[in-house]
């Protein structure tokens, strides 16, 4: 598929020295060649060795890349251990982490002592998506407690927890966010680590919506720092989620494999449209015709924002890409009939016609639906119609940015700030100003949400402070939980590669 030898594949031949040691290499952009973002160095300590209860995954489940996972049990019975030996670099405060392996419910998982059992920390962890890191923080004290001790850890409310095993060889370079690790608690270059991420595998999300942010983050990093690793980064992932004829290797929310079956039954509105990057690439990969199939199927439908971004920007890229003015019409067809829908007010834009008024993150889907199918809409009799409500877009960001630059979860009420919409909202702002459109309110929008996300970055440049993923119902989204969330790193990508 590729015009050169498969990326992945190098990416794990060069990473098997590495594993066998026990290490990971330190930051991705070595292997990506970012060269024009600075970047200062992360150390990802991964635990040497791991006690752990043997547990088969769920039949007919799947771990997203076939990635090997332990088991956390619940706490009546041995708790899952961690130790490390060569921890000579690692003093001060620390952050520790595990990321999901496989979606299921609420839990606590406690961090404890081995010896003593004093419990240092408790992860929350509520309807998690695949593929997401969470962590605790430890004092300088208590980090040197766990070097000493090694930590256990167990789930204390919910059933038993799937996370990624820090010595499967079958670990790709790059992603070690999504290892169990700890990491100093301090912060040279935030910014530079985070493009560093952005160019690793740390970012991968499920297949759909969450990974389509990072595609398109990529695409635009590539685009607006000239960096040909960022574009690597992106070939490189878009392997991850193929078969070596081309057709779809993925999963469901749940983790059910998804290989050769019908689109419409397995992804719905919000994740057929990612296939469409697969047609940004080349013309050769069967998964783009699979892609297409489905989009078309759920072109029709105007219930959410969501299919802004899902189905009528995709439809735009197609029938651009394959000459097809067609696809075009439907594409935008279907965004304005979510704008009759969903924006009955200047003052608000619901996620779905009977609730979810100014969610923040269904105003990103939203206005980025618009805003980036005017990139392929040059010449449409229906241009200006699009550019009209990327207009508006902007006039209902700039009436809700709060003065830190961001947005709140529902925008036009106080319940705190959500990056991942944050991020979208001011994404779509900078594109709007890149066509010209209200340039000096977009401009000013967008800088400021940019200079306001960098405080949520962690110090390995993971984007925290995102509301979670929408499996909770509106109790969830008001409940003031946020989380460290890869998809929101890809629309911060969106921001600044058209920022810059």
């Amino acid at each position: 598929m590729l015009n050169r030898p498969s990326r992945r594949q190098f990416i794990r031949q060069t990473a098997a020295s590495g594993l066998a040691a026990g290490l990971l290499p330190r930051f991705a952009a070595a292997v990506w060649g970012a060269g024009q973002v600075d970047n200062k160095g992360i150390t990802y300590h991964l635990p040497s060795k791991v006690n752990a209860v043997d547990q088969s995954v769920p039949s007919g489940l799947r771990t997203p890349f076939d990635w090997k996972v332990c088991f956390i049990p619940e706490s009546d019975h041995m708790g899952t251990v961690l130790t490390w030996l060569d921890t000579t670099e690692l003093s001060g405060p620390a952050r520790f982490r595990i990321a999901t392996a496989l979606t299921g419910g609420i839990k606590k998982v406690e961090a404890y002592l081995p010896r003593n059992g004093r419990t240092v920390g408790v992860l929350d962890v509520r309807g998690p998506a695949r593929l997401q890191p969470h962590e605790i923080e430890l004092s300088s004290a208590d980090t040197q407690e766990v070097l000493d001790q090694g930590l256990g850890l167990r789930v204390v409310e919910g059933d038993g927890f799937f996370i990624f095993d820090p010595a499967a060889a079958t670990m790709p370079w790059g992603n070690h966010a999504q290892l169990p690790h700890l990491i100093q608690d301090d912060a040279a270059d935030p910014l530079g680590e985070f493009y560093a991420r952005m160019a690793s595998y740390s970012v991968l999300q499920r297949f759909g919506w969450m990974q389509q942010c990072v595609f398109d983050g990529l695409l635009d990093l590539a685009h607006g720092f000239e960096d040909q690793g960022f574009r690597d980064a992106w070939e490189a992932q878009l392997e991850m989620f193929v078969d070596g004829q081309g057709n779809t290797k993925v999963e469901d929310v749940r983790g059910r494999p998804f290989d050769g079956k019908d689109w419409k039954t397995v992804f719905g509105v919000e994740d057929a449209g990612c296939s469409v990057f697969y047609e940004l690439h080349s013309d050769q990969w069967a998964i783009a015709d699979q892609g297409l199939k489905g989009v078309k199927e759920h072109a029709y439908g105007s219930g959410t924002t969501e299919g802004c971004y899902t189905i009528g920007y995709p439809l735009c890229i197609w029938g651009e890409k394959r000459g097809d003015d067609s696809l075009k019409d439907l594409g935008v067809k279907n965004l304005l009939a979510r704008k009759e829908n969903l924006r009955r007010t200047p003052e608000t834009i619901r996620q779905r016609a009977n609730g979810f008024p100014n969610w923040a993150r269904g105003v990103a889907w939203y206005s980025l639906g618009f805003a980036r199918s005017l990139d392929y809409l040059q010449g449409h009799p229906q241009y200006q119609a699009v550019a009209d409500e990327v207009a508006a877009c902007v006039q209902h960001a700039r009436q809700y940015q709060r003065d830190d630059g961001l947005w709140d979860v529902f925008m036009h009420e106080d319940t705190g700030r959500d990056t991942s919409g944050s991020a979208g909202v001011a994404a779509a702002c900078a594109m709007a100003a890149r066509h010209g459109i209200e340039t000096e309110v977009a401009t000013e929008v967008a800088a400021a949400a940019f200079k306001g996300l960098q405080a949520y970055l962690r110090p390995d440049g993971l984007l925290g402070g995102a509301a979670p993923e929408n499996t909770g119902g509106e109790a969830l989204q008001r409940s003031g939980y946020r989380v460290i969330f890869p998809m929101a790193m890809g629309l911060m990508a969106q921001l600044a590669g058209t920022l810059a």
